[in-house]
């Protein structure tokens, strides 16, 4: 799990990533070229331990956390919170840290003026949602860029990513944060695959998804009485797809089985692997 930490100017965030980090970051004034502090902590495990001593394996592996010290706005800006360098990190998170500041010190003024934690939680709030809103932005204008030159098939792909974007952009313009939405179910599997893979939004431009709801969605099945393996009508339908997009990668997202044999018999798994 990486967990990005965010937070105004000066609220205690590398304080905290120190803390949690057993790092020794730098604190205090934060500069706009100062890249993100990146640091991986160790998550202790009794049961780890125990089950180590009963077992003896060659190698103990404890669960770890990446923690990521998201850079400060550049000077003069210290209340433009996501920009450069933290957008980047922030869409590669999957979980986010915010810190407030609860205390005053005259040494290390508020860049607000005024210690107000809810003031203060909201400015970021708001912050997020304005990031949020220009990637999409930027994202429906590559779009409806690519498909003046885009096969007709692929347009109509794009005209539904286009519209679920859409939708996700009123949403957030309307105030209501990316989870709240009520993402429809592609673009929710999209969601999760990109944050699978670990790419953003930009990167996965490229990307066409084919939904096949209501399809039988066997890959093989076996024949039982040669127990040989044959590939069905919807395996050369997907082999035809990735060689007319020459597709890098190929995502198999479904529920249902892809496998119709019996999955103990080590002869049909094999075949169908």
């Amino acid at each position: 799990m990486r967990i990005g930490i965010i937070g105004l100017p000066q609220s205690g965030k590398t304080t905290v990533f120190n803390a949690l980090t057993r790092g020794h970051a730098e604190v205090g004034a934060f500069g706009g070229e100062r890249s993100a502090n990146v640091r991986t902590a160790r998550v202790p495990d009794e049961r780890v331990e125990k089950l180590g001593e009963m077992y003896r394996p060659e190698r103990i592996v404890h669960a770890e956390v990446g923690y990521v010290d998201l850079p400060g706005p550049p000077p003069g800006r210290e209340t433009d919170l996501f920009t450069g360098e933290a957008v980047n990190q922030l869409q590669q998170t999957d979980a986010l840290l915010l810190v407030v500041r609860a205390f005053a010190s005259e040494a290390m003024p508020h860049p607000l003026g005024t210690v107000d934690h809810r003031r203060d939680m909201e400015k970021v709030t708001f912050d997020l949602l304005f990031a949020d809103i220009a990637i999409i932005d930027r994202r429906i204008e590559r779009m409806r860029e690519g498909m003046k030159s885009a096969r007709a098939s692929d347009r109509d792909a794009d005209e539904r990513a286009i519209a679920a974007l859409e939708k996700l952009q009123e949403s957030l313009e309307a105030g209501v944060p990316v989870r709240a939405a009520g993402l429809d179910e592609a673009t929710r599997r999209v969601k999760t695959i990109r944050k699978r893979l670990g790419v953003s939004w930009e990167d996965m431009e490229a990307m066409r998804f084919h939904s096949l709801k209501g399809t039988e969605m066997f890959l093989a099945e076996i024949d039982r009485y040669t127990s040989w393996v044959e590939p069905t009508d919807l395996t050369y339908a997907i082999q035809h797809e990735v060689e007319r997009l020459d597709a890098k990668l190929v995502i198999l997202d479904s529920l249902n089985r892809l496998f119709s044999g019996n999955e103990n018999n080590r002869v049909e798994v094999t075949g169908f692997c």
